[in-house]
């Protein structure tokens, strides 16, 4: 209360109407997807961001005839209809700045899409081709699972998998315990986040 007794006011929030509300940019699947690679990918030394930026540009081309990558120098010349635009690969050092050039790329393929129906190229599906060309610079068994096909690879693999019972992940230089699952093996035997794992059964 103030000197004379009356409450202080207390700080309140107001919902905005939709039309006020500021913009506020949702993640790009790049944003999301690449950070995945740097926080959980068992093998470091195979990410190579230019050979991932050319294998993301190629498989742009699979979205839509429209679409057509070539080969330009050190770089890739995306082609949509009439237009194209040369997009450099051989400067990249980093997975952001392989999610830059994609993304830029996605927007050259999609700027002149207004008012064209059914022969749209869609942006999110760019987005997608590009993460799984990607995926496969580094090795063949990593794949994007997007919308419905999560619920059906877990459906499918639930219960078949056999392992230490723990998520794991590369961090500082080491595997890793990220999260050991409490009735599995790694929990059983008291594996905590952050432990490193050093051999299973004996195999380093």
């Amino acid at each position: 209360p103030t000197p004379g007794g009356i409450p202080e006011p207390t700080p309140s929030a107001r919902r905005l109407p939709v039309e006020e509300a500021p913009d506020i940019d949702e993640p790009t699947l790049f944003e999301l997807a690449l950070p995945r690679i740097d926080e959980l990918y068992l093998h470091p030394d195979a990410v190579e961001p230019s050979a991932m930026a050319r294998a993301g540009l190629q498989a742009m081309e699979n979205v839509s005839a429209r679409l057509l990558v070539l080969e330009d120098g050190d770089g890739l010349l995306l082609r949509v209809d009439e237009r194209e635009r040369r997009f450099a690969v051989q400067d990249l050092r980093s997975l952001a700045q392989v999610g830059d050039r994609l993304e830029d790329a996605v927007a050259f393929a999609t700027s002149s899409e207004e008012g064209r129906g059914d022969d749209r190229i869609d942006p999110e599906d760019l987005r997608i081709e590009a993460i799984q060309g990607l995926l496969g610079t580094i090795d063949r068994h990593s794949k994007l699972i997007v919308g419905g096909g999560l619920d059906e690879f877990n459906t499918r693999y639930g219960g078949t998998l056999v392992g230490i019972g723990a998520r794991i992940g590369r961090r500082a230089g080491a595997l890793r315990i990220l999260f050991p699952f409490p009735q599995a093996p790694a929990g059983r035997a008291g594996l905590q986040p952050q432990d490193i794992i050093e051999a299973i059964d004996g195999q380093s």
